[in-house]
């Protein structure tokens, strides 16, 4: 809404400045006659005034019952038009050089030169640069990598296991006898003709299969892994933050005195010799 409010308040400039076109340059000339324009003060008055000006607050309010119209006719109603603020132009300052280009040819146009002021003029003005925050807009990062253990075991610890086994120390004994053998009582021609009765029995105890006592003797020793003593290991990496790269940034401004050796003035007209 501004803006169009903005749009139409152009417009109506236009209209205002092609139909009094002098009254601009009474603000600078100080003649009394002629009307200047005047603007509303609000945020977009810069767009009420010509290139150049600013709305400016007047020392007194300015009431009248007549205004100009679009053709420079006075239109006076029964209600009273207020004025609080009119467009005023804003001073081109300047820097008296006798070498190069004049300043203000250059930058407001050939019919404006710098001329000399009597004594310096200055201004308050506002000198800003944009400064970093504390607040962080753009990290730098780096890659941190660290090696991590997985599960596959490279070498084991190992221990000596041997293999005891048990055997037999004493059998159990059982007695075992020869039957005695027939005794001859009367040999012929070298063969036992009659028996006698038989001799005495041979005994004696041999081991049995049952064992009656056992001992433990040391078998085949070999080595077996355990724990694990060394895994296998794979590296892991992440982005970390390294620093900031980028901060956010304000405008600080100070306040600063601006002073001028000179001043853009218009540049008189030559006349010849038919008043042109």
């Amino acid at each position: 809404m501004k803006f169009a409010a903005a749009i139409v308040l152009l417009f109506a400039l236009a209209s205002v400045v092609s139909a009094r076109p002098v009254g601009l340059r009474s603000l600078l000339s100080d003649d009394k006659e002629k009307e200047p324009i005047y603007c509303t003060g609000v945020d977009y008055s810069e767009d009420e005034c010509p290139k150049h000006y600013e709305c400016a607050a007047l020392k007194e309010k300015v009431c009248k019952d007549c205004v100009k119209d679009d053709y420079g006719k006075d239109k006076c109603t029964h209600k009273e038009h207020c004025w609080e603020y009119a467009c005023v132009e804003i001073p081109k300052y300047c820097e008296v050089t006798y070498a190069g280009k004049d300043e203000c040819a250059t930058k407001y146009g050939k019919d404006l030169k710098c001329k000399k002021l009597d004594k310096e003029e200055c201004v308050n003005d506002k000198e800003c640069k944009h400064v970093d925050t504390k607040v962080c807009k753009e990290y730098e990062y780096e890659h941190k990598c660290v090696d991590v253990p997985t599960k596959f075991c490279l070498e084991y610890n190992q221990e000596r296991e041997c293999e005891d086994q048990k055997v037999c120390k004493v059998y159990k004994q059982e007695k075992v006898c020869e039957p005695g053998k027939d005794s001859c009582a009367k040999y012929h021609a070298g063969k036992c003709t009659k028996y006698g009765p038989p001799t005495k029995q041979d005994c004696k105890f041999v081991d049995t299969k049952e064992c009656k006592e056992y001992k433990t003797v040391k078998g085949e020793c070999k080595y077996v892994n355990t724990t694990c003593k060394e895994y296998k290991k794979e590296k892991k990496c992440e982005k970390v933050k390294k620093g900031c790269k980028l901060y956010e940034q304000e405008e600080v401004c100070d306040d600063v005195k601006v002073c001028w050796t000179g001043k853009c003035v218009e540049v008189p007209k030559k006349i010849g010799y038919f008043g042109k």
